[in-house]
């Protein structure tokens, strides 16, 4: 796995230094009132790709967070199960059976 995760980076920079090598011509980036200086057109393609890999790395944190935050509430839950589990054990299997039938009246 890790060679193809190499061999992707090396083609994703090769294809970057191209890109580069080929767009050497000066423009003027103007958004809104804000307006840029002359600058090389592989100096806007390497912000954008910054750019968008910062955008990427916040999305993905965020959703590792949501998956962590639910897991430690379902490790939570299957402790809490796991102790209802063992409670229900020890019980008597009288004492389970008329739990089980207080539990169908009240639903």
């Amino acid at each position: 796995m890790w060679i193809a995760r190499w061999t992707l980076i090396t083609i994703l920079i090769l294809v970057i230094l191209g890109l580069a090598l080929q767009n050497d011509d000066l423009v003027e980036i103007s958004l809104f009132n804000w307006h840029s200086g002359q600058l090389p057109v592989y100096f806007i393609f390497y912000f954008a790709f910054a750019a968008g890999m910062l955008v990427f790395l916040l999305i993905s944190g965020y959703f590792q967070f949501v998956r962590y935050m639910e897991l430690n509430r379902c490790r939570k839950e299957i402790a809490r199960l796991e102790l209802e589990v063992d409670k229900l054990k020890r019980q008597d299997p009288g004492q389970i059976s008329q739990t089980n039938n207080e539990k169908m009246e009240v639903e």
